[in-house]
């Protein structure tokens, strides 16, 4: 009998897990904190046409890349100057791209639609977010994770305040 490799292992039992037991990203209550945020104007699933018009500048670009996670091709749009990197993905390396995810950082000004921003305090992120606050994926004093990892918003937190905000699906 072959042996499997320790990633195959990994692989099996995690698929196996995962059909024994509901798994988070099956559940679509927890996509919609993901699918009702934005940060400033930026929303997921924006075509890429809509993004340039709302952005100051070209962007720097990275090279389009098939990610084997999801069968989708991404490229890094950077607006270093503004603190915004998007996630642009397609489903063919020709057709026209679309927000799949977003990370801003200082100096960027872009808030969530429950008004947490750059430099906003925790304590503001779990009083704004305490309903949608998953527990299990939050390190507190590290990072909160509104929705799931799945698909949420997950703020980063540096001595005491927010030092980056994701929108998006931070694991497949």
């Amino acid at each position: 009998m072959p042996r499997l490799s320790s990633f195959s292992t990994t692989l099996l039992a995690s698929i196996t897990i995962c059909l024994a037991t509901p798994c988070l990203a099956d559940d679509p209550d927890d996509f919609r904190v993901m699918k009702n945020e934005a940060l400033g104007e930026l929303k997921l699933d924006m075509p890429a046409a809509q993004l340039k018009s709302l952005m100051a500048g070209g962007p720097a670009m990275g090279v389009k890349k098939l990610w084997e996670a999801d069968g989708r091709f991404h490229q890094t749009w950077k607006y270093a100057s503004l603190g915004v990197e998007i996630d642009m993905a397609s489903d063919d390396r020709k057709v026209a791209q679309y927000i799949a995810g977003i990370t801003v950082r200082s100096p960027s000004a872009l808030g969530s639609r429950r008004g947490i921003h750059i430099g906003s305090r925790e304590s503001d992120v779990v009083k704004a977010y305490k309903s949608d606050l998953n527990k299990e994926e939050s390190q507190p004093g590290q990072s909160l994770v509104a929705g799931s990892l799945y698909g949420g918003i997950v703020f980063t937190i540096e001595k005491g305040t927010v030092a980056t905000i994701f929108l998006g699906a931070a694991a497949e």
